[in-house]
């Protein structure tokens, strides 16, 4: 399957004439809107999204729950859940929300379809029930991700009692190097990255190169491995260790 780029992406979402689509950065901004999302949101242009951040699109206290960045925990796994979203001029209605990852090379990001409550009361009672469940859902979200964190670094596989980061990254490499003797330093580095699941922006940052170096290096370390395009580079390196 050929990869994306983020211009793919960015012309499937403007082009897409059945649903109020999105396109949203991990940090919680709009990439892009087509015209459908832009009139259900009161926007006369869909330009005027571009950049905004997703808070300003939800009820004032669910915004301020939000997280920075926007984890796995937080999608609704494809299927659709309702929600309550805030128009321009600061309208409350209720919506149906589907979010899910998407990929453009090594960039991740989330497309957010929006469709209006097919209901037709749209009374004060419903949107305040509907405002308290979504923010007692978010609570719960974060509540999972603090939970996949703390087990991220209690790896079953690796050993029975708690390890702290450097034992992990200590015995990663032990079980990769063994098992592939031909990678060098900026290899493993790399590796131990995305085996903690570290996203591009994050990995980027560590490693000191740009989006692109990570999708580059990315390929460079699969060819390294003798992995196909049906295996995934995360999953493969998580089995190494079980």
């Amino acid at each position: 399957m050929e990869e994306l780029e983020i211009e793919d992406l960015i012309f499937q979402t403007t082009e897409c004439r059945q649903e109020a689509l999105f396109l949203v950065s991990i940090k919680g901004q709009v990439i892009t809107a087509n015209p459908l999302a832009a009139s259900l949101f009161g926007y006369p242009d869909p330009k005027e999204l571009i950049g905004l951040p997703v808070t300003q699109l939800v009820p004032e206290d669910f915004a301020k729950l939000f997280p920075e960045e926007i984890p796995q925990e937080h999608l609704t796994r494809g299927e659709f859940v309702p929600r309550i979203n805030r128009k321009k001029d600061g309208t409350l209605f209720p919506t149906q929300v589907k979010t899910c990852y998407v990929y453009a090379g090594s960039q991740k990001f989330v497309q957010t379809t929006v469709r209006l409550e097919s209901r037709q009361e749209t009374d004060q009672q419903l949107i305040e029930r509907r405002c308290l469940e979504q923010n007692i859902a978010l609570l719960k979200c974060e509540l999972r991700k603090v939970k996949n964190t703390s087990l991220a670094f209690q790896h079953p596989s690796l050993n029975e009692a708690p390890m702290n980061p450097v034992e992990i990254d200590f015995q990663f490499r032990s079980c990769l190097t063994t098992k592939h003797k031909n990678l060098n330093n900026n290899d493993l580095k790399l590796a131990s990255l995305i085996f903690l699941n570290k996203d591009s922006h994050q990995i980027s940052e560590a490693l000191g190169i740009s989006l692109n170096g990570v999708y580059v290096a990315r390929k460079r370390l699969r060819k390294k491995l003798g992995l196909d395009r049906s295996i995934k580079l995360t999953e493969y390196l998580i089995k190494l260790v079980k």
